[in-house]
């Protein structure tokens, strides 16, 4: 009846032409799922990550390693027909070099629902959701209030729905940062013309509150489509295409790389080809385009990857 997923990943990037760059990665993510007196749900998750940080984030070429954590528990009593209550919290951290101590964070997340289900209509949930990130080392605290309505539900046995509306309040205390508030949203809308193909579109906005923006948040859209074919018994291919704009906000007065906001463009072409029982070979193609309002921030990057994964 419980159940707990710990997934590790760990690798290594290295820089043929500035291999000063090259830097360890690590993940690891656990995740479990409790259930007590057969009705109500604990679902606790603990999240480590290691990562140099893009240069598109840092607007420069300048080395930044950072390091993430999330601890958070979130408690259900989720019912097939009916009203049912959801309770959350979750606590991040973000650490990185001493050049980049501006954007270290400690956030905490607070969230509370409502919801409602029953099999002819989908499941319905209204929530709400309180942030409070802290930038010790720059005196800054930003809040970040969500309250929305999310809806998920099969349309027809060949497509499924998920629909996310909500209103977005970010704000900084302790710097001149314009805020932010107005609509955010998340859907994803899932199609199976063909028993082997998936089709997949997703659009969101939503607030990131850990930028390497000064004492600021960015306000990010995203749209995607995504093409999942099962091309053989044991083959796969995988395309997708995603478009992102971001409006930085941040203190006037400390930003000094000038980027009010940027567009990303990111193509992806993926093969996978199952080799017996455990193992999968992969082979990847990828594009990612950024164009900025400052000239210099702009880029172009293309890259091959090739690897292989083995189930135990």
């Amino acid at each position: 009846m419980n159940d707990i997923t710990v997934r590790g990943d760990a690798s290594y990037g290295y820089y043929i032409r500035n291999p000063d760059r090259s830097r360890v990665q690590a993940i690891l993510d656990t995740q479990g799922t409790f259930r007590i007196a057969g009705t109500c749900v604990l679902k606790p998750l603990a999240r480590i990550q290691r990562q140099r940080a893009d240069y598109g984030d840092i607007n420069g070429s300048i080395d930044n390693f950072q390091t993430f954590t999330a601890l958070g528990l979130e408690a259900t009593c989720p019912r097939t027909v009916g009203l049912f209550p959801i309770v959350g919290v979750r606590r991040d951290t973000s650490d990185n070099d001493p050049r980049f101590a501006f954007a270290n964070q400690k956030a905490v997340s607070y969230s509370a629902g409502v919801g409602y289900a029953r099999p002819s209509i989908g499941t319905m949930t209204a929530y709400y959701n309180r942030i409070d990130s802290e930038r010790d080392a720059i005196g800054v605290t930003n809040h970040i209030d969500r309250a929305g309505i999310t809806f998920v539900r099969s349309v027809v046995s060949s497509a499924s729905l998920k629909a996310d509306i909500q209103y977005l309040n970010a704000r900084s205390i302790g710097a001149d940062v314009r805020p932010y508030r107005g609509l955010g949203w998340a859907g994803e809308l899932v199609y199976r013309p063909l028993p082997r193909l998936s089709l997949t579109g997703t659009t969101d906005r939503r607030i990131i509150n850990d930028t390497l923006v000064p004492a600021g948040f960015a306000v990010q859209t995203d749209y995607g489509l995504r093409a999942d074919w099962q091309f053989a018994e044991r083959t796969q291919i995988r395309a997708q295409a995603g478009y992102a704009t971001r409006s930085f906000r941040g203190d006037p007065l400390v930003i000094v790389s000038g980027i009010n906001s940027d567009t990303l463009v990111d193509v992806l072409l993926r093969m996978t080809r199952r080799v017996g029982a455990r193992i999968d070979l992969q082979a990847e193609a990828r594009h990612i385009s950024r164009q900025t309002d400052t000239d210099a921030n702009q880029y172009k990057v293309t890259l091959a990857t090739g690897g292989i994964t083995y189930r135990f």
